[in-house]
C-alpha cells in the first residue's frame, strides 16, 4: 500500500518512511505525567505511614544516661585508658 503511494521501489525503504512516522511517546508530556503520579502516591503513603506511627511522650528518654551517670562513665573510661597506658609503658 504505502510503496504504491510513495511511489517506492522495495518495501524495505517503505518501512523506515513509516518508523520515522511513528511518534515516540517520550516526545510528550505523558511520561512525565506518569512518573509525577508515582512520585506523588509514594510520598502520600509514606506521610500517611509517618503520620500513623505512634510513640507515647517522653518514651525515649528512659534509655538516656544522666549528667551524672554520663560524667561518672567518663571518669571510668579516662581512668581505665590511663591504666591501659600505664601497662604498655611498663612493658616497654
Amino acid at each position: 500500500d504505502i510503496c504504491a503511494k510513495l511511489a517506492l521501489d522495495t518495501p524495505q525503504n517503505a518501512e523506515f518512511v513509516v518508523a520515522k512516522e511513528t511518534v515516540d511517546v517520550y516526545v510528550t508530556n505523558e511520561p512525565q505525567q506518569a512518573f509525577h503520579k508515582r512520585i506523588t502516591f509514594c510520598l502520600d503513603v509514606h506521610n500517611e505511614a509517618v503520620k500513623a506511627m505512634r510513640y507515647p511522650p517522653g518514651a525515649y528518654k528512659k534509655d538516656l544516661e544522666s549528667a551524672e551517670e554520663r560524667l561518672e562513665r567518663e571518669k571510668q573510661e579516662e581512668e581505665l585508658a590511663k591504666e591501659i597506658e600505664d601497662e604498655l609503658d611498663d612493658g616497654i
